[in-house]
């Protein structure tokens, strides 16, 4: 595969090698190692100024340096897209959030469908019913409807650390606080904020409750929702992901 390699000064009149191929192998060892060391027994070009350079101006330790940039940046690029995946589907999932009139008044004391969040500024918790579940198994008795919760909570493995949570029941029942599959959605959490837009008073309010509309200015569901998830990246510096949601159902469904 063609390469091209090349040398610039660095600090203190050090060497700087760049390296461009087209294919590397799929780990690092020997193979790799004589196909860096080939590339620079070649003929480096007509160019003016380049030189020929042995593969003995290269030591093992600046291989594996090199090696533990890689295998750093593509840890961070892990992290990134688990961090927007998991904002993006909450963002998604709230976005289709709804209520419904329609529910037995007989066997409900309140509206089985909700919007529910506490304590937006500091650690959200967020409860509400969407039509955005997706059945995972042929023949199971599910709907688009669901009921979602996002929290944040100790790390299964390490108690340390906090991740940010996601609890999904398909079926709605008279206690949404229980059941349903609970699993992690992104790791390391430092803050996770949510904050509900109040279209009378034109704020963003940190608690909301449709079945306590009195609160909220008779609003039941917000139509903007801000979310702000904060993580702590490999060097142990904090990264913030910001996004919001518009919600399209805004009021309950009554037909």
């Amino acid at each position: 595969q063609p390469s091209v390699l090349s040398f610039q000064a660095g600090v203190e009149g050090r060497k700087i090698m760049i390296f461009v191929t087209q294919r590397l192998a799929p780990a690092p060892g020997r193979e790799l190692w004589d196909y860096v060391t080939l590339a620079l027994q070649r003929p480096s070009g007509n160019a003016r100024g380049q030189q020929r350079w042995d593969a003995s101006d290269l030591t093992w330790k600046t291989f594996d340096g090199a090696y533990a940039i890689k295998a750093r940046i593509e840890r961070a690029e892990e992290r990134d897209q688990m961090v927007r995946g998991a904002m993006n589907r909450l963002a998604r999932e709230v976005s289709m959030t709804f209520l419904s009139e329609h529910y037995d008044r007989k066997r409900f004391r309140e509206r089985p469908t909700l919007f529910r969040l506490r304590d937006g500024r500091r650690e959200a918790d967020l409860l509400f019913t969407s039509f955005a579940h997706e059945r995972l198994h042929v023949d199971a008795k599910e709907s688009d409807q669901a009921l979602f919760e996002y929290s944040v909570g100790p790390d299964p493995k390490d108690g340390s650390k906090r991740d940010l949570f996601r609890r999904v029941k398909p079926l709605l029942d008279e206690d949404p606080e229980r059941g349903g599959d609970k699993a992690v959605l992104a790791e390391g959490v430092v803050a996770f904020s949510i904050e509900a837009w109040e279209p009378k008073d034109r704020e963003w309010r940190a608690e909301w409750n449709s079945n306590g509309a009195d609160r909220t200015g008779g609003v039941l569901v917000p139509p903007r929702v801000r979310l702000i998830l904060t993580v702590r990246d490999e060097e142990g510096k904090e990264k913030t992901y910001t996004t919001q949601a518009k919600v399209f159902l805004t009021q309950p469904l009554d037909f």
